[in-house]
């Protein structure tokens, strides 16, 4: 099945791409989603000034819900559901 990733902030610059879409076996939880991101997309960038991958701080959307409300790390995803990672805002 194939999932939609958004990706904001410095996530974006990280992952080398602001959305992309992942291919994922059924019943992919967004916690298995999460590590893939992690390992295929993020772990082999070059470092990018700035950027992180930590997704741990990060606001989760499915399909626009907050992530938290819909089950957390345990959701299965479906076919075609958009999954937002937002970090944490940082400034001064």
């Amino acid at each position: 099945m194939r999932v939609n990733l958004r990706l904001y902030g410095e996530l974006g610059a990280s992952a080398g791409q602001r959305t992309m879409n992942v291919e994922v076996p059924d019943k992919t939880t967004l916690g298995e989603l999460a590590s893939k991101l992690r390992r295929q997309y993020l772990a082999k960038r070059p470092a990018v000034e700035g950027a992180t991958d930590d997704l741990d701080g990060c606001r989760v959307l499915v399909n626009g819900q907050d992530a938290e409300y819909v089950g957390g790390s345990l959701k299965e995803l479906e076919d075609g559901d958009t999954v937002t990672f937002i970090p944490p805002i940082a400034g001064g």
